[in-house]
């Protein structure tokens, strides 16, 4: 009988000690508590300002253009319509009264 209570001790130090290093490897890693659901917050940034397209001329865009590794600064753009030549530039068509 003695046996059997010193392993059910040295059973439940076992557990005492497992549950300690669990409680110090959550501490060590900041971790307090477990929790599986994460918050996130909806931020909305705009890139321009909403002022910005309502001054937009007819058959004008704003361009962010990418070169690959950065953006590059948003730039306006003349959009042609596609039954226009596309050797002739936006302001010929423009001057010639195409548009």
């Amino acid at each position: 009988m003695a046996k059997k209570s010193t392993e059910t001790l040295v059973g439940v130090f076992v557990l005492l000690g497992i549950i300690a290093l669990a409680f110090l490897a959550l501490k060590a890693a900041n971790l307090a508590s477990f929790s599986a659901a994460k918050t996130y917050t909806v931020q909305m940034d705009y890139v321009f300002e909403p002022r910005v397209f309502a001054e937009l001329q007819n058959a004008q865009a704003i361009v962010l253009a990418y070169d690959g590794s950065n953006p590059l600064p948003p730039t306006y753009c003349y959009l042609k319509p596609h039954y226009l030549d596309v050797q002739t530039s936006y302001f010929d068509h423009l001057a010639i009264g195409a548009l």
